[in-house]
């Protein structure tokens, strides 16, 4: 008995040194959060810790990177108008890259949930060249043929479904 209880007593001294030797995690930044909970589809908290933050010691790009993240938010919410506001926001601080094809798409998505077909078509048209994958330049041409279709314009949706089929046959 002796014996099994410094056994026990053995083992839980190298539990609790195992556990104090283990290197600390680095501690997450706030926007490493809100991606956290964007991707866990939790898009309020993501939005509300956001607007809580600072923007002043924030630089260009990463306010930016935050008005856009506010209108993915908020397209996810339904809250178009507050969406809109947030990606041109982005835009007019500055957008290359990724950020610029998110807001490109975003305002399309927005518009195009709104029935407003041609807005929509514009934002669309200017994210195709901008999108990331080909995958993604096939979802905005569908979209722009459903734009064209709801337009009356047969010609132009058979064109942009054209686009999808010969993308997809190249590659």
């Amino acid at each position: 008995m002796e014996c099994a209880g410094r056994v026990l007593l053995l083992g839980a001294i190298l539990c609790l040194w195992s556990c104090a030797s283990a290197p600390p995690q680095p501690k997450k930044s706030p926007m490493d959060v809100v991606r956290t909970e964007m991707a866990s589809g939790r898009y309020a908290e993501a939005r509300d810790r956001m607007m809580a933050m600072r923007y002043d010691e924030a630089t260009a790009t990463e306010r930016a990177e935050r008005a856009c993240l506010l209108g993915e938010c908020s397209q996810k919410l339904g809250e178009a108008d507050r969406a809109i506001a947030f990606f041109e926001q982005s835009r007019v601080i500055g957008t290359s890259g990724d950020l610029e094809w998110r807001c490109a798409n975003g305002l399309g998505e927005c518009e195009f949930a709104r029935r407003r077909w041609s807005s929509a078509e514009t934002h669309f048209r200017r994210a195709v060249p901008l999108a990331p994958t080909s995958w993604s330049k096939d979802q905005v041409q569908l979209r722009l043929a459903h734009c064209a279709l709801r337009q009356g314009n047969r010609d132009q949706a058979r064109r942009s479904l054209e686009q999808c089929a010969n993308r997809t046959t190249t590659e």
